[in-house]
């Protein structure tokens, strides 16, 4: 699954799930949300947290489909919070805007489990937590070779 924009802006969750799927011969549900219920921020969007409602029933459904999964979901940031409540995630961590972690690194685990009649909420888990910012890991990565970053000029 892939958030689809609806030409708001560069469909660039479709863009980074793409390659994956592409390397596992999978296709990419991109059909959520629908036209006309793209919402990027709680000040322009009414009833923010029903946006995501319908993919996360798609992904339900998926779960399903392929007999428990997993579902491969790549999504739109301030979405992502909505997304998580819909599939279940109590209090459901917002994006951390103003911080490095923006740097597009953040991989949340969502478990589910059928209960007989329906994929009910199981254990939610961030991936990525206290993984360094990537301005972080770029220097580490530059001073273990002896180098620095950024660098100032590069000679070819």
């Amino acid at each position: 699954f892939a958030y689809n924009y609806n030409g708001f802006a560069c469909e660039r969750c479709l863009q980074t799930a793409l390659p994956t799927a592409t390397a596992l011969q999978l296709d990419v549900v991109h059909d959520y949300p629908p036209k006309g219920y793209n919402c990027f921020s709680p000040v322009f969007c009414k009833h923010p947290a029903k946006k995501d409602k319908a993919a996360a029933a798609a992904m339900k459904a998926a779960l399903t489909e392929t007999s428990g999964g997993p579902v491969l979901t790549v999504w739109e940031s301030l979405n992502t919070q909505w997304l998580l409540a819909e599939l279940g995630v109590p209090d459901a961590p917002m994006w951390p805007y103003g911080t490095c972690e923006l740097e597009y690194n953040r991989m949340y685990q969502v478990d589910l489990l059928w209960t007989g009649d329906e994929w009910a909420y199981s254990s939610y888990a961030n991936l990525t937590e206290d993984m360094p910012c990537l301005e972080e890991r770029l220097s580490a990565t530059a001073a273990s070779a002896n180098l620095t970053w950024p660098q100032e000029s590069y000679t070819l």
